[in-house]
């Protein structure tokens, strides 16, 4: 629901959390790149919004989850390291 909502009337400061748990429970073999695409964007839209407090939950699903198959691991877990410390 609050992907549709984020579609129908725009992104708002909660949808880049949205985004980012929804592409890490969808992503499978056949569209890790796309989900990764639209998580990466979602983390670097948390600077508009000004989400601070997201920012561990943030990095938990992104780096956690979807970003391990395409960086190196030691970015991942500098970041999820960064995430917890915040």
């Amino acid at each position: 629901k609050a992907v549709q909502l984020s579609l129908h009337r725009g992104l708002c400061e909660h949808s880049l959390l949205t985004l980012a748990e929804l592409t890490s429970i969808a992503t499978t073999d056949d569209n890790a790149e796309l989900c990764y695409r639209i998580a990466r964007n979602a983390l670097s839209l948390h600077e508009r919004f000004g989400v601070a407090a997201q920012i561990p939950d943030l990095y938990s699903c992104f780096y956690g989850r979807i970003a391990w198959r395409f960086e190196p691991f030691h970015v991942c877990a500098e970041n999820l390291r960064r995430g917890f410390e915040t």
